[in-house]
């Protein structure tokens, strides 16, 4: 929690929080680093928060920083010649973790859609696969690499 606040704090007065933690000031392009920090410190947060997983807290820190990236590009005072292509593979990354997300969000409604109701109204999960079935083909006198007893 405290590593979240000290996140926004960075964004949203990177000046007066390095200016409180360390003595010292902020100049130039220290500013702009000191808020992808802050953007690290809120993922961290988020990723750490009870019932949260690191991947929020991976998914949080591409959107967030693909964002301040890309209003950094378009604002033209910090824009170096990688600047762009940090964007992009950002944005990439971003949208991949996305898909990811976005893909297990489907497996998990799949799997409580699939369940169903007993005539005395109890909820019935599909059938789970037991670990000797899964050696099944071996039973059939196949053999893939282990010996069969």
């Amino acid at each position: 929690m405290a590593e979240a606040a000290t996140g926004v704090a960075l964004i949203i007065a990177p000046l007066l929080v390095v200016r409180l933690l360390f003595g010292a000031e902020l100049t130039g392009v220290a500013i702009p680093v000191a808020r992808v920090t802050g953007i690290a410190l809120i993922a961290l947060g988020v990723g750490c928060w009870p019932g949260s997983t690191a991947f929020c807290g991976m998914l949080t820190y591409g959107a967030l920083v693909t964002a301040y990236l890309l209003y950094l590009a378009f604002g033209g005072e910090w824009v170096g010649p990688l600047l762009w292509p940090a964007v992009v593979l950002h944005a990439v990354l971003t949208l991949l973790l996305a898909r990811t997300w976005f893909k297990s969000q489907e497996d998990k409604s799949a799997w409580i859609h699939s369940t169903r109701r007993c005539s005395h109204g109890a909820v019935r999960r599909p059938r789970r696969v037991a670990l000797n079935e899964v050696n099944a083909p071996q039973e059939r006198g196949y053999n893939f690499g282990r010996r069969q007893l």
